[in-house]
C-alpha cells in the first residue's frame, strides 16, 4: 500500500519541517501497525541524521530518539530521491501551504 498525508506546520525551517514530516510517518504507521515502511526524502541532511542524530534540531531530539522505538518493530527503509523525482512531494508541499489542517 502507498499512501501520502499533507498536514500544514506552524514551521519556517526546513530542516525541522523535514524531520517532523519523518518522526509523522513513522508515528502513523506504527499507529497503524504497519510492519514495512520504506520512506524517501530529497534531503540528504535528513538521511545523514539517522546516523549522526547530532544534526537534528535539539527542540525535536527527543522525539528523534522516541521514534528509533518505534523503528525497532519495523522492518524500516530510508533513501535518498533527487529532488527531479520528487515532484509528488513538492506537490503535496505545495497543497499544505495553501490548506489548513491534514488530508490522507
Amino acid at each position: 500500500m502507498m499512501g501520502c498525508l499533507v498536514k500544514s506546520v506552524a514551521i519556517n525551517l526546513t530542516l525541522e519541517i523535514e524531520v517532523v514530516a519523518v518522526i509523522r510517518a513513522v508515528q502513523l504507521a506504527r499507529d497503524h501497525g504497519w510492519m514495512y515502511l520504506w520512506l524517501e526524502s530529497d534531503s540528504l541532511l535528513v538521511i545523514k541524521a539517522f546516523y549522526s542524530p547530532s544534526l537534528v534540531p535539539w527542540c525535536l531530539s527527543v522525539q528523534w530518539f522516541n521514534m528509533f522505538n518505534s523503528i525497532r518493530s519495523m522492518r524500516f527503509r530510508f533513501s535518498h530521491i533527487y529532488r527531479v523525482g520528487n515532484g509528488c512531494a513538492d506537490s503535496l508541499a505545495r497543497f499544505g501551504l495553501r490548506h489548513h489542517g491534514s488530508s490522507w
